[in-house]
């Protein structure tokens, strides 16, 4: 059985891909106010930050923003897909 199959859905972990602090931090008010699941979440600033997220604890969800400094558009979806 696949890990994402046996997820324990009381506790989802997200990682966040977003240059903007407002912006991170109004999806982590918006989904701190969910009582379950509960969402963990980790952000960072830039593709690089992810990539190197995703090889060390892969996340059940990313929510990637498409416009960061290190990458634009679909290329920002290719390079964390790829990860």
């Amino acid at each position: 059985m696949s890990e994402r199959s046996t997820m324990n859905l009381t506790t989802i972990q997200v990682l966040l891909v977003e240059d903007s602090l407002v912006d991170a931090e109004l999806v982590r008010a918006h989904l701190g106010t969910q009582r379950l699941p509960v969402f963990v979440i980790e952000a960072v600033g830039a593709v690089a930050e992810a990539a190197t997220r995703l090889h060390t604890a892969p996340p059940h969800v990313v929510l990637l923003d498409l416009n960061l400094p290190d990458s634009q558009c679909l290329d920002t979806l290719y390079a964390v897909k790829a990860n």
